[in-house]
């Protein structure tokens, strides 16, 4: 394993006959470091027949292209389960804020914050969906295999949501709200909520957001 990555690229991997080198971007964390590295050695093993030169940036989750998503989810998903095992992420999944619990996570396992909350997500009774924010706009949304909306890429943030405070004044509020199902999911039922708690990250100018339905829950959404 090695430093230094082309600009854009958070870790590569190159295989050169037998041998295959690492390398991770400068400055990432060491949650960010450890999952770029469990991540590139999923590649590595469950890819082999691929490019000898592999980059892999922030943009690979909200990628269109189908075939590049797939190998990226299947990499993650041997990562989380490498570095976040069920029987131990589920201990932090109880929390009445969702984020408490991922970022007791974070540091307990030493991932980021975006990881461990995506394992919140896979690991919640409850069906929810993590929404990560740019610029305003969503650019990957995270959902549980039954939470029943769509959440559109690059739709704006609402002034309903929590996470637009964030990026109106610069910080948003760490209470739940109830927000309109519709702030996320355009094709929700009138009337229809869901529960949002929102967090800011300023230092990478982002916002995530963990939106589930209430309790009781509803017949349809």
């Amino acid at each position: 394993m090695s430093d230094g990555v082309p600009v854009g690229a958070r870790a590569t991997l190159a295989r050169v006959g037998a041998e295959s080198i690492i390398s991770i971007a400068a400055g990432l964390s060491i949650g960010e470091r450890r999952f770029a590295i469990a991540h590139e050695i999923a590649h590595l093993l469950m890819h082999a027949m691929q490019s000898s030169l592999g980059l892999c940036t922030g943009e690979d989750m909200a990628t269109t292209d189908d075939e590049r998503f797939r190998l990226e989810v299947e990499a993650s998903d041997c990562a989380t389960h490498v570095l976040m095992p069920v029987a131990i992420a589920r201990q932090f999944c109880g929390e009445t804020n969702p984020w408490h619990g991922i970022r007791a996570m974070a540091d307990e396992l030493l991932v980021s914050t975006p990881a461990a909350a995506r394992r919140f997500i896979e690991l919640s009774d409850r069906p929810a969906a993590l929404v990560y924010q740019v610029e305003g706009r969503v650019k990957w949304v995270h959902p549980s295999a039954a939470f029943p909306g769509f959440i559109p890429r690059k739709r704006s943030v609402r002034r309903e949501s929590p996470a637009f405070g964030f990026w109106n004044q610069g910080a948003c509020s760490n209470d739940g709200a109830v927000v309109p199902a519709r702030v996320w999911i355009p094709s929700a039922e009138e009337g229809a909520t869901l529960v949002e708690h929102a967090i800011a990250s300023p230092e990478f100018g982002s916002a995530m957001s963990i939106v589930s339905l209430p309790s009781p829950l509803p017949a349809e959404l």
